[in-house]
């Protein structure tokens, strides 16, 4: 049986704690390890690329009922429970089928030549970048500072180029 080790939490600056394995589960950017924190005695979800040297304890690894059946909707809704979250409403000039739903959120067809984003991030940049990086045309709707962040970011390109 192989458990996390206890190991120092730079950003808590406290120890670690023992922890069996669990599921991973790809979500945003991030890989993340949904898994039972015998410390607290509670379901948690880890960062993969913060694991370092998992290695076998010789400690028998009690089978759990998972938090949710589908772990990925389980890390959504922690991650978003804990970060501000910034919802959006974008329409794309693009068929719906065309666009990369997975990994942006809920589309919704409007007709053939464009659809609907339902959409959340964390950060109104990131949700910016992605959504000039589709290559079409799109209106947004909600929320106010990612208008307001297109309008930066498409004056400051601009000056740039010397427009």
């Amino acid at each position: 049986m192989h458990h996390l080790p206890r190991s120092p939490c730079p950003a808590r600056g406290r120890g670690g704690r023992g922890r069996p394995p669990g599921r991973a589960v790809p979500a945003g950017r991030r890989r993340y390890l949904v898994a039972y924190d015998l410390g607290r005695d509670d379901w948690r979800i880890f960062r993969m690329d913060r694991v370092r040297r998992p290695r076998p304890t010789g400690v028998p690894n009690t089978p759990r009922r998972p938090p949710d059946e589908d772990a990925a909707a389980y890390v959504t809704r922690k991650l978003y429970s804990l970060a501000p979250t910034y919802r959006a409403l974008v329409t794309l000039r693009v068929p719906a089928d065309e666009v990369p739903a997975a990994r942006l959120g809920e589309v919704e067809p409007i007709d053939a030549y464009g659809c609907r984003l339902r959409t959340h991030t964390d950060t109104i940049e990131w949700l910016a970048q992605r959504l000039t990086m589709l290559g079409c045309e799109f209106t947004v709707h909600e929320p106010p500072e990612l208008v307001a962040y297109l309008r930066s970011l498409g004056a400051r390109a601009l000056r740039a180029t010397g427009g």
